[in-house]
């Protein structure tokens, strides 16, 4: 478990930068306007992506991790083969949409654009592939093939760029078709570790019951909505800034997000670890709240750090990105309060889970998408991208107060505020544990890599 949590950290930092450098490359190329329409085309294409995942891929990853670890290969088949007749079906539905907007996007917005949504039509006839295997090596617990499947496509991505651009000149079919390009080479080159992981799975015959829609058909509807929500949340509010300010301010908001969102990728193991820690617990009423109060209490002072270590870097922001950042410091500033929030929700979200409360998360996700919405397009007229900024803020400070106030009316969880400015025995025993921890990484390390 220690090695895979190793792995998906170094992970998450490699696609952090690889992501990092491609804004760098794409900003650099297209300019300010450009990269503003790249990322409202892009939202089109990330809303696509998370669609076709159905918001089921937890549930399905362990499910088959589960049965290929008692060795029941008959089901293992099953799932996977029934999933990938699934997303097969949902890719080429999101590829006939694609291409059937590129007619009606040509004579509005140029024929490039048409042409690059064309590219991506084709781009999303592959992606069920990139869905299966993904699925295949998280379920079989091959982490590095995940890892290194996921950083190939990025890196091919990244240097398919910077030649096109050298040599071709920057535009936006260029990009789709580094997109497409960059997905065709990383297939190509995983497609060897699925075979040599799923082989045997040829000798092994499918169950005849349809296990696959009896394990969705629970959860599907509040798993697919919550999923739904967050997808109309990351890929519409960028549309939303265009319909109050401008392409512009499309390219600058997504930039100083990218920028905090380097931070936020420190959080990602945290979360992912979480979850089966608060399902374990099986404390009294009373125990459980002291433990949620410091957990809270940790997680707290671990975002507030993050924020501030984020504030550190405005003055090397007009340096890195250009100019046109230049006067949206206090924008920043308020996007890097997402920090200390998104780590409180993590502290309630786990809980949620454990007590399966589905249908409250769709309801308080739903409540939290409305009041981001309405009180970035009031304040964006006024205050521009710090109104923007605010709307996106509102999202995370919304989702976490009504949890909040929900597990403690219903679960009796609540928190004592005065914890928050105690120091004690429990917290010194914690620090001396971290410093430990930190100091014998090193040595860990090196024994994973002989």
């Amino acid at each position: 478990m220690g090695a895979a949590s190793l792995i998906i950290l170094a992970n998450n930092f490699i696609v952090t930068l690889l992501n990092f450098a491609i804004m760098l490359v794409l900003l650099s190329a297209l300019g300010i306007h450009q990269y503003g329409v790249y990322i409202l085309l892009i939202s089109i294409i990330g809303f696509g992506e998370q669609l076709s995942t159905l918001g089921i891929f937890p549930l399905i990853i362990t499910e088959i991790s589960r049965e290929h670890g008692i060795g029941n290969y008959p089901r293992v088949k099953t799932l996977l083969y029934r999933f990938a007749v699934v997303e097969a079906g949902i890719g080429i539905l999101i590829a006939a949409g694609i291409f059937a907007f590129s007619f009606y996007a040509s004579p509005i917005y140029g024929p490039e654009i048409g042409k690059a949504l064309l590219a991506f039509a084709l781009y999303f006839l592959l992606y069920p592939l990139k869905s299966i295997f993904n699925v295949s090596f998280a379920g079989f617990l091959k982490f590095h093939y995940q890892a290194a499947f996921t950083s190939f496509e990025l890196l091919c991505r990244l240097l398919l760029l910077f030649l096109a651009f050298s040599f071709f000149g920057a535009d936006l079919l260029i990009v789709s078709i580094a997109f497409l390009v960059s997905l065709i080479l990383s297939l190509f080159a995983a497609g060897f570790w699925f075979v040599s992981l799923t082989s045997f799975l040829l000798k092994v015959a499918r169950e005849k019951t349809n296990v696959f829609f009896k394990l969705v058909k629970d959860i599907f509807v509040y798993g697919f909505i919550t999923h739904q929500i967050k997808n109309a949340y990351l890929n519409l509010y960028p549309w939303l800034i265009n319909l109050f300010l401008s392409v512009d301010a499309v390219a600058v908001f997504s930039v100083l997000l990218r920028v905090v969102s380097v931070a936020l990728r420190v959080l990602e193991p945290i979360d992912e670890g979480l979850l089966p820690i608060i399902a374990s617990l099986r404390e009294s009423r009373d125990e459980r709240s002291r433990l949620f109060s410091r957990l809270t209490k940790y997680m707290l002072a671990f975002g507030l750090a993050l924020m501030a270590a984020s504030w550190l870097a405005i003055p090397f922001i007009p340096l890195l990105l250009g100019s046109s950042f230049s006067g949206n410091e206090p924008a920043f500033i308020l996007l890097a309060l997402a920090l200390p929030l998104y780590s409180l929700i993590m502290t309630v979200k786990p809980v949620l889970f454990k007590e399966q409360e589905q249908r409250f998360i769709t309801g308080s996700i739903f409540a939290a998408l409305a009041v981001s919405f309405a009180l970035g397009a009031a304040l964006m007229p006024a205050f521009g991208l710090v109104g923007a900024a605010a709307g996106y803020v509102a999202f995370q400070l919304a989702d976490y107060l009504i949890k909040r106030q929900f597990l403690k009316k219903k679960y009796g969880l609540s928190f004592n505020y005065a914890l928050l400015f105690s120091f004690d025995e429990v917290d010194r025993k914690l620090i001396h544990e971290i410093r430990k921890l930190i100091l014998s990484m090193p040595g860990k390390i090196h024994r994973k890599l002989n």
